[in-house]
């Protein structure tokens, strides 16, 4: 007998989101769902994270009482009477839900092979190859685009001081770091910041999270590769002007300049460190990730799903990191630098980050090893 796909409908996510959300049914949850038009729906899945979503949440709850509704944030939130499903998706978490609103029970052995996120740091070491998560998979990149992105620096030794000189960068010598006091400054000010002293003037309007700038990606890229003080650019001339969101618009002639101000930041970053860490970053004291960038904008560059997985839900120091998940550093130092840019990341000198040690902060194996004589201790107390 053929089985009977529950018909989902999605609310709060654009377009390619939906686009992205259809693959992900089709590909790895054993096709026991679909999306579908809000008439016809058996389930709603709702985006949390939306803007304004409060309302249309009320109005399904008055309009479709008798309809589960499943809601998904990168957020842990109470779900109330309804279900929780938090971002980025897992395959076997959805599976989990149709089961229990359609009595469908998919294959476990299916379920089993698509529950790779990592949960546990014995599982980070686990092969990632067919994660089942809700990533953006248009962006993939090819060789040419990965050395231009992550470079291709061989990994060294960061528990000793020989060579390290190689994995950092100093911003202060980039026009990255322009780029990141102009961001900074337009949020404090509530403004937009418009950067001269380059080849063509760029706008920052924070608010709308929006970039105008009429470079080619091979200008920036070429701007990015090198120092200024290498360059034909004057670090003298680049200045930051502070202007009220309208009057600078004035300057932006041609719509097609825009580009979304996070990717474009995430991207500069990218093509600056090229695997290198800011110089500053410590490799031994514990760094914070606020949350999960919007993989689904960004370029998403290699094990970009797992780091943050590892990542996100404590403080963890550098060569922790690169021991637990052993992954090329240059993906790792790529991504610190880009979060960090986005001002995802910093140093974890919170209070709340040191009121505990987290769990697995050790080695997985010497943390597994703990566990085992524990366990062989505590059976021989019962016993006795």
């Amino acid at each position: 007998m053929q089985k009977v796909m529950i018909k989902i409908h999605a609310l709060g996510m654009d377009e390619r989101s939906c686009d992205t959300l259809k693959f992900f049914f089709q590909k790895f949850c054993n096709n026991c769902c679909e999306i579908s038009e809000e008439d016809v729906a058996e389930v709603f899945l709702i985006n949390m994270d939306s803007a304004g979503i409060d309302n249309e949440l009320l109005r399904l709850k008055n309009t479709y009482p008798d309809l589960p509704i499943i809601l998904t944030s990168v957020k842990l939130i109470d779900p109330d009477e309804h279900y929780f499903l938090r971002k980025p998706m897992i395959a076997s978490h959805l599976i989990t839900i149709i089961e229990k609103v359609s009595g469908f029970i998919p294959p476990k052995v299916s379920a089993q092979k698509l529950d790779n996120v990592i949960t546990q740091d014995e599982n980070i070491e686990a092969s990632t190859s067919q994660t089942p998560v809700l990533e953006n998979l248009d962006q993939q990149l090819n060789e040419k685009e990965m050395i231009a992105f992550v470079g291709e620096a061989e990994d060294v030794d960061l528990r000793r001081a020989v060579n390290l000189d190689r994995i950092f960068f100093n911003m202060e010598e980039h026009f990255l770091v322009y780029l990141k006091q102009a961001y900074q400054q337009a949020k404090k000010e509530n403004c937009a910041v418009k950067i001269t002293g380059l080849w063509k003037p760029i706008l920052i309007f924070s608010e709308s999270n929006q970039i105008y700038i009429e470079m080619s990606d091979q200008q920036l890229k070429s701007i990015c590769s090198v120092s200024l003080d290498s360059s034909a650019i004057a670090k003298s001339d680049i200045k930051l002007e502070s202007l009220m969101a309208p009057k600078a618009a004035l300057h932006c002639k041609k719509h097609k300049n825009y580009q979304r101000l996070d990717t474009f930041m995430w991207k500069i970053a990218l093509w600056t460190s090229r695997g290198r860490l800011p110089r500053g970053i410590p490799l031994d004291s514990a760094l914070y990730l606020l949350g999960w960038p919007n993989l689904t904008r960004l370029v998403l560059t290699p094990e970009a799903l797992r780091i943050t997985a590892c990542w996100v839900r404590y403080p963890r120091t550098v060569i922790n990191l690169t021991e637990v998940l052993k992954v090329h550093q240059r993906y790792l130092f790529s991504f610190i630098t880009a979060s960090y840019v986005l001002g995802m990341s910093g140093l974890a000198n919170r209070e709340s980050d040191n009121l505990i040690l987290p769990l697995g902060l050790e080695s997985p194996r010497k943390m597994n090893l703990f566990s085992r004589t524990m366990k062989k201790f505590k059976g021989v107390e019962s016993n006795g």
